[in-house]
């Protein structure tokens, strides 16, 4: 008699094994039938699909197998897992397509234990949080995500359902989860960082980086810390990890879901490119919810504060900015090197772009356009790479042209570009007021460069090759020491995660990549909740007249007011923000089809 055995893999897998006396005519007619839903496995002897989709089709178990007198031998977890399976698909339904708003008289009577009392719309935040087996905070930068999510900690602690929280987040972000545990509660709960060192014993919060889950041996130190303990998984800037069961940090958090009690998604973007993105994540946090109820219909069907909170920048009623922007003449020595690597472009940027490979290589062109626009100096790459694409400068558009790559070598001989004079002078004005300035750029040797060029004002300086341990430290300084006037870094390194409102109040973009949502993230850094109303808030954009800055300027309008209207309103509509887990050069770029095409008629009526 032919025995079909069906074992629980885990929380989220179930598996079929070849028992005895199956044919392998029977067998093949099993795996035709599963083979569209297989996550893994030997098709020969046991193959793997997921709890959900072994709910929507076990029907086939009657209906084919148990008609023609064959045997089941099933996993007696199976049928508890797969009620626990029903009982989170009704949770989310009940929940995903219905509006909550705790009462005015619950807001007002709630009051955790916190030094720092939490705004109205941070306690209606938590208080709906809590009503939901798993969370999403959906808030805006700036809106308090962490403080809320600690809160909720605290509240499910207080209740003993939880036990410890791991916090996974990009590097940047640690530096709050810290500070906030200190600032939110008289007796903070120990939190550790995932090193090579042993974990504190008596920590309750592990913080994780999400390249760290790249490693297994790293994961599986987590997943030894989560096992056996009630514990929360926090997804901090969430999007991060949208790209789905293709992602190696995706499949890593999967893991870590299953053996979480809860599992909290942070992020002021849950839809960087579409729906898909935030299937991908609620996949995470509610473990593998059937497709047809995260549908494309269904989730456009949210409600908040059904299934997720959000606070949105009209929500938090801060002052405006006061946007400058600063247009810059270039010397005719840099109008020069400039219109010779546009001609060197031009062709390649008009080339229709089929594959990934086609868009990196251009968007490398596009990064040298924007490195001329503000030092050209940069092509010729001292350092050899720059940025986080590495670049190999000098590029080949300089390689193979005497005349730019002798007048590059000598370029910063013959003088200083117009945006580094302009914020010189900005910075000693500031610094006579004492009053502090961030400065950003994506080039690495921009940042070097104005670190020499500023260092009577002490420069505190941060980038992607900076240590953990020194970035606290220069951020300290930045903040604390009278002598730091001025922070120099890039929106890639520094852009998320991080507060300085409290002691700046002004920033200068060098230069800016296509990407809305790191702009957008960077100055989130001095504009955030806890400004004063009084407070001035001044941005300036340093554009090299008749150079791509132009165009990156109105390229980045047009996304930056689509972005706006999904930040100011209450529902959730697809953003415009790459994903940097599947393709980090792209997502640093931010470039898109119309990009392109806009900066191909630039160069067209330059040269």
């Amino acid at each position: 008699m032919p025995v079909l055995k069906i074992v629980l893999e885990s929380q989220n897998e179930i598996s079929f094994l070849r028992g005895d006396h199956i044919s392998d005519d029977v067998w093949q007619k099993i795996v035709n039938w599963w083979s569209s839903e297989i996550i893994h496995g030997n098709p020969g002897q046991g193959f793997t699909i997921a709890v959900s989709t072994f709910e929507l089709r076990k029907h086939w178990l009657r209906d084919y197998w148990k008609s023609l007198g064959y045997e089941i031998e099933l996993d007696t977890e199976i049928i508890s897992r797969l009620k626990e399976h029903s009982k989170q698909v009704s949770q989310f339904t009940s929940l995903a397509f219905n509006e909550y708003r705790p009462n005015k008289s619950d807001i007002d009577s709630f009051s955790p234990n916190l030094l720092r009392p939490l705004k109205d719309f941070q306690k209606s935040n938590v208080l709906t949080l809590l009503r939901m087996p798993h969370g999403a905070n959906f808030s805006v930068p700036g809106a308090g995500k962490t403080a809320t999510q600690l809160s909720v900690f605290q509240e499910l602690v207080n209740g003993h359902h939880l036990e410890r929280m791991v916090v996974v987040c990009p590097k940047s972000s640690f530096e709050a989860w810290r500070s906030e545990t200190i600032t939110l509660f008289e007796k903070p709960p120990i939190l550790s960082v995932l090193t090579d060192e042993s974990i504190d014993s008596k920590a309750t919060i592990l913080l994780v980086n999400y390249e760290q889950l790249e490693n297994a041996n790293k994961l599986s130190r987590v997943t030894k810390w989560m096992t056996d303990t009630k514990s929360c998984l926090v997804l901090d800037e969430a999007h991060r990890v949208k790209g789905g069961g293709g992602s190696t940090r995706w499949r890593a958090c999967s893991k870590l879901a299953a053996l979480a009690v809860r599992t909290d998604l942070l992020t002021g973007t849950p839809l960087p490119q579409g729906y898909e993105d935030l299937r991908n994540l609620l996949k995470l946090s509610w473990n593998h919810l059937p497709e047809a109820t995260t549908s494309v219909a269904n989730l456009h069907q949210l409600r908040v504060n059904g299934i997720f909170v959000r606070t949105t920048k009209s929500d938090l009623g801060l002052p405006p900015i006061t946007i400058r922007e600063v247009p810059l003449g270039m010397s005719p020595l840099q109008s020069q090197i400039y219109s010779a690597l546009g001609r060197a472009y031009i062709g390649q940027l008009n080339l229709s772009a089929a594959d990934t490979v086609e868009f990196r290589r251009r968007g490398k062109a596009v990064f040298t356009l924007l490195a001329a626009a503000s030092n050209p100096g940069l092509l010729m790459g001292k350092e050899g790479v720059d940025s986080y694409l590495n670049f190999e400068w000098p590029p080949k558009a300089v390689a193979n042209d005497a005349w730019l790559k002798s007048v590059l070598e000598n370029y910063v001989k013959h003088e200083v570009p117009a945006k580094y004079t302009w914020i010189a002078n900005l910075v000693k004005i500031r610094a006579v007021e004492k009053k502090k300035i961030i400065i950003w750029s994506n080039f690495i040797g921009n940042l070097t460069a104005l670190d020499r060029l500023l260092k009577p004002y002490n420069p505190a300086v941060i980038f992607g090759a900076t240590s953990a341990d020194d970035r606290v430290a220069e951020l300290s300084r930045f903040r604390n020491s009278a002598d730091c006037h001025v922070l120099i870094t890039n929106p890639q390194t520094l852009g998320e995660g991080i507060s300085l409102h409290q002691v700046c109040h002004e920033a200068v973009y060098m230069d800016r990549s296509y990407n809305a949502g790191h702009y957008l993230q960077s100055v989130d850094r001095i504009h955030r909740l806890g400004l004063a109303q009084e407070q001035t808030t001044t941005i300036h954009f340093l554009v090299s007249e008749r150079s791509i800055d132009e165009r990156v300027q109105l390229r980045l309008q047009a996304k930056i007011e689509r972005l706006g209207r999904i930040m100011g309103d209450h529902g959730l509509v697809p953003g415009t923000i790459p994903n940097a887990d599947e393709d980090a050069e792209l997502y640093i770029t931010g470039l898109d089809a119309a990009d392109y095409h806009d900066l191909f008629n630039h160069l067209k009526t330059q040269n």
